[in-house]
């Protein structure tokens, strides 16, 4: 009695170009040069208007009226607390301006701390 031969075939290896590391790749290559051409400022002309950036409406949220800033604020907590900084954010809270900083202390626990970017009061 014979054995019925597999009729599995194996699939040839994909193209050099097709693997997941050249695509992912190439991928990210083609969003930064979207993005590119989208924030340059000749086609800021085009999609906005003159004189009109498509950055300008973030960097305006962005920069709140802060008279302490975040870099600013990481700085002093970390001058205070002797830790190291987890993570450091900008948020409107109740419609202040507060830089909220998470920050490792050298006895090991986790505290987030509240700046107030107008006055600098910490809590």
């Amino acid at each position: 009695m014979t054995r019925p031969v597999p009729l599995s075939v194996p699939s040839p290896a994909p193209a050099p170009c097709v693997r997941r590391g050249v695509s992912r790749l190439a991928l990210v290559l083609v969003l930064v040069l979207v993005l590119m051409a989208a924030l340059s400022p000749a086609s800021a002309g085009a999609a906005g208007g003159a004189g009109t950036s498509l950055i300008e409406p973030y960097a305006a949220a962005a920069a709140y009226d802060e008279a302490i800033g975040l870099e600013e604020a990481v700085r002093r907590v970390r001058e205070r607390t002797g830790g190291r900084v987890l993570r450091a954010e900008t948020r409107r809270e109740n419609g202040r301006v507060v830089h909220r900083i998470r920050v490792l202390s050298p006895d090991g626990r986790v505290r987030t701390w509240s700046v107030d970017a107008e006055t600098g009061r910490m809590s």
